[in-house]
């Protein structure tokens, strides 16, 4: 056991007080000299005895709510480790690091995996996030893709992953890394939680750059031919809906790609 403010002990000093009080209270005895005791008669003490015993006691309280205060000053600490109690373990990280094609921006990605690495711990957990969630076992196996990330729903996923794999001592602490794109927020804040029955870190990357998004995207098919021909060969038309989400205008060039081949610009 240790205190945090040891120099209030010195307030046992003022034990010596209330003893001094009550040596000072307590009745003295006058002793006299008599000649003969056959005019003297015997009286009972009784009264008197119960009298010095209430006294006692009321000085073992009073010394007693001293030396309480005293130690409350004091502040005493017991050792978790000393008194034999077994400290708490503590959670796993599982690190979810947003793989959406957002965090292929230069730099994004990179400051993404500076942040992952100092949240690495003993057995922590990696999963790499967009349309789908996959468990990694290293950074080195994580990589951004060209699909988005919806946050609303992401919270639900990694519970469903949580709950295949075995709940350490500890428990879970969730930490998510991402860019945290506008157009992946949820119309409510509380979706980013709601399902997760872990505690969820947020870890924003990149929080300062512009933010554009493709928010929509519409397939127009029509067919081109005359009657009584060859079947028409139908035609597709995607329209694409940019979003801005930043202060400033500017001009962006879209590309459509498709199978990882880019098919307009």
């Amino acid at each position: 056991m240790s205190l945090l403010a040891g120099a209030f002990l010195a307030g046992l000093a003022a034990l010596a007080l209330p003893l001094l009080l009550h040596r000072l209270r307590a009745p003295s005895e006058t002793r006299a000299t008599v000649s003969s005791l056959m005019l003297m008669r015997e009286t009972e003490e009784s009264v008197t005895m119960r009298r010095t015993l209430a006294h006692r006691v009321l000085l073992a309280l009073r010394l007693a709510l001293l030396v309480a205060l005293t130690l409350a000053f004091a502040q005493p600490v017991i050792d978790r480790a000393m008194a034999g109690v077994v400290p708490a373990a503590e959670p796993v990280n599982v690190i979810v690091v947003d793989g959406s094609l957002s965090m292929n921006r230069p730099g994004v990605w990179s400051a993404a995996m500076e942040a992952a690495e100092d949240l690495l711990a003993p057995d922590a957990r990696i999963l790499v996030a967009s349309d789908q969630l996959v468990s990694v076992p290293d950074l080195d196996a994580a990589a951004p893709g060209s699909t988005r990330l919806d946050l609303a729903g992401l919270a639900v996923r990694v519970e469903a992953v949580l709950a295949v794999w075995p709940t350490p001592v500890g428990g879970w602490r969730v930490h998510l890394v991402s860019d945290m794109q506008a157009s992946a927020a949820p119309e409510r804040f509380n979706a980013l939680v709601e399902g997760l029955h872990w505690p969820l870190t947020l870890h924003r990357v990149d929080a300062e750059a512009p933010n554009w998004a493709v928010t929509a995207t519409v397939e127009k098919v029509r067919r081109s031919g005359v009657e009584d021909a060859a079947p028409a060969t139908p035609r597709a038309r995607i329209v694409a809906t940019i979003s801005s989400f930043a202060d400033a205008q500017r001009q962006l060039d879209v590309s459509l790609h498709r199978d990882g081949d880019m098919e307009q610009q």
